[in-house]
C-alpha cells in the first residue's frame, strides 16, 4: 500500500488510488487463492457458474454506470443531494432492470423470498 501510493504520488496522481490499487490487487489474489482451495476441498466447482455470474454483474454495472453519468450530466449544476438521490435511484434502477433483462436467477430467488417474507407479515 505504502509503495503504490508514494509511486501515485511521485507520478503525480493521488496516492490515495494507489491504496485502493493495492486492495484491489491484494483480494484479487485471495479470490485467486480461495477458489484454488476450495476447489481442492471440494472435488471442483463449477467455474462456468462463477465465470456467467462475473459477466453478468459485469453487464449490470456498465448499465449503472450509463445511468449515474447521465444523471451526473442531466442534474449538473443542482445540490449534491439531489446529484446523490438521483444517482443512488437510477443506478440502483438501471441495475436492476439489466439483471432482468439478462434473467438472472439470483434477482427471481431475491423476488421470491421477499414475496414469501411479505406473505407471513400480511
Amino acid at each position: 500500500s505504502f509503495t503504490f501510493a508514494n509511486l501515485f504520488e511521485k507520478i503525480g496522481w493521488m496516492p490515495h488510488g494507489g491504496l485502493a490499487l493495492a486492495n484491489s490487487l491484494a483480494t484479487a489474489l485471495e479470490v485467486t487463492a480461495l477458489l484454488i482451495i476450495m476447489r481442492k476441498r471440494l472435488n471442483g466447482i463449477n467455474e462456468f457458474n462463477i465465470l456467467r455470474g462475473g459477466l453478468l454483474s459485469t453487464a449490470g454495472t456498465l448499465g449503472m454506470s450509463a445511468a449515474v453519468i447521465l444523471c451526473l450530466r442531466l442534474f449538473t449544476g443542482q445540490p449534491a443531494w439531489l446529484l446523490s438521490i438521483s444517482g443512488i435511484l437510477a443506478g440502483g434502477l438501471a441495475y436492476i432492470l439489466v439483471m432482468a433483462i439478462l434473467r438472472v436467477p439470483e434477482l427471481k430467488m431475491l423476488l421470491d423470498t421477499i414475496q414469501q417474507r411479505l406473505r407471513k407479515i400480511a
